[in-house]
């Protein structure tokens, strides 16, 4: 490499300890997103992002503790995903968040099953950190619904239905069989079902106008 690259490149490295952990999570999501886990290697890890494979060490203790901080910010991702701005109209941001989640698992189309299958996606920490964004996305659709005293049926059928939303995303991004905006429709019709069901709301009998504002 020429002198004036070597010199450009450590100057582009010179980072803070934080800003360093921030930059080998984000090879480590990229990596572990897109690749089954038995064939990621530290060691090539540590070689595209320009580090030593014993920096990772340093910071993550080994692989498996590697791979749990960066499925960790991958997770929030998904939660990000999933938000849009509360001042659009209703089905426009169910649109966007669903679009953004089906966008996600296409471009990281190993993140859901690194939660749902076998090796150290079984450790409790993984399955307690899933839980508790999924719990939070779930509690954020509620509180944007705004209603009162929400039945347990309701957050029982809105997991039900997010949890279905991340099974076809990752299934889609494997083989997408029908077009984005018609999955994303599918998706919403689902979504209207469980809340009316939920609630005993029946859309499509009610005078035009009558349909509750958070029902897309």
């Amino acid at each position: 490499m020429p002198r004036a690259a070597e010199t450009e490149k450590k100057v582009r490295r010179r980072l803070s300890p934080e800003e360093r952990r921030r930059e080998l999570l984000e090879y480590g999501i990229r990596v572990f997103t897109t690749r089954p886990y038995e064939e990621v290697r530290l060691a090539e890890v540590a070689d595209e992002a320009g580090v030593s494979e014993g920096l990772i060490f340093r910071y993550f203790g080994d692989k498996e503790g590697f791979y749990r901080e960066s499925i960790k910010t991958a997770l929030e991702l998904v939660y990000e995903a999933s938000e849009a701005d509360p001042e659009l109209p209703v089905r426009e941001r169910f649109e966007i968040a669903v679009g953004a989640i089906l966008d996600l698992n296409r471009q990281f189309p190993f993140l859901i099953p690194s939660m749902i299958q076998g090796g150290p996606a079984a450790d409790p920490r993984m399955q307690a950190a899933a839980h508790e964004m999924f719990e939070r996305v779930v509690g954020r659709m509620i509180e944007r619904m705004g209603v009162q005293d929400p039945p347990a049926r309701l957050r029982q059928g809105l997991r039900v239905w997010l949890a279905g939303t991340q099974g076809v995303a990752s299934r889609w991004a494997d083989d997408p069989d029908i077009g984005r905006d018609e999955l994303v429709r599918f998706q919403l019709l689902c979504f209207r079902a469980i809340v009316a069901d939920a609630l005993d709301i029946e859309p499509r009998a009610t005078p035009e106008g009558a349909t509750p504002p958070f029902l897309p």
